[in-house]
């Protein structure tokens, strides 16, 4: 209660309706930390306030007067399967431009994807994308920005080619739990700046403007 460490050997049980915990009790460390493992057991916890996936684990030891101690811990069990949602849905980079684009990945709960989870934009030839375009996952139990919302920003850098082109972006998840890969790609064009043609009216060169 002083906020020291309790004397090794103390016994800590452990209790949780949304998973299995293979040792049910453990024997405090000379750190006081007692430890168990816990694994899913195909429950897919359904009943707790904060959503599917969410869980409780309750430790409880007793104090010198023997009265229960005890304390509550919230977890969440993620899917291995990812949602992958993209706005705009499809590519359209201006002449000389470029485009933002927006994205949500959330497993098939709604909740973000386990911790390590590997994030991937990969884009056609021609174009360069920047932003939340390759990273892992850090460790969050709520949605928002850097969690479950993404955003990158895609350029044209092909200085060669003239040509209205067809194009396509893809993004890719790979579950830090299981290794399974959910990927969504869109579909577009990206415009070119206008080039040099030969007019043979005249003999000369002419420079044609490019359109999106």
């Amino acid at each position: 209660k002083f906020g020291n460490p309790v004397k090794e050997g103390t016994a800590v049980d452990f209790r949780t309706e949304g998973a299995a915990i293979i040792e049910g009790s453990a024997l405090t460390n000379e750190f006081g930390t007692a430890i168990v493992k816990l694994r899913p057991d195909g429950s897919k916890p359904t009943t707790d306030p904060s959503g599917i996936g969410f869980f409780t684990v309750k430790g409880k030891t007793v104090d010198e007067n023997n009265d229960f101690v005890s304390k509550d811990l919230k977890l969440l069990f993620t899917t291995s399967q990812a949602n992958i949602t993209i706005n705009p849905s499809s590519v359209n980079i201006p002449s000389n431009g470029a485009q933002a684009f927006t994205y949500t990945v959330t497993d098939l709960n709604g909740n973000p994807m386990s911790a390590g989870s590997e994030f991937s934009v990969s884009v056609a030839t021609g174009l360069e994308a920047v932003g939340d375009v390759g990273f892992n996952l850090g460790d969050f139990t709520s949605t928002g920005a850097g969690k479950t919302e993404f955003g990158f920003t895609v350029s044209d850098t092909d200085d060669d080619s003239n040509n209205e082109v067809g194009t396509s972006i893809t993004i890719s998840v790979k579950s830090a739990s299981t290794g399974s890969i959910t990927t969504l790609t869109i579909q577009g064009t990206r415009a070119k700046s206008g080039g040099w043609s030969f007019d043979p009216k005249n003999s000369e060169r002419v420079f044609i403007e490019g359109k999106k």
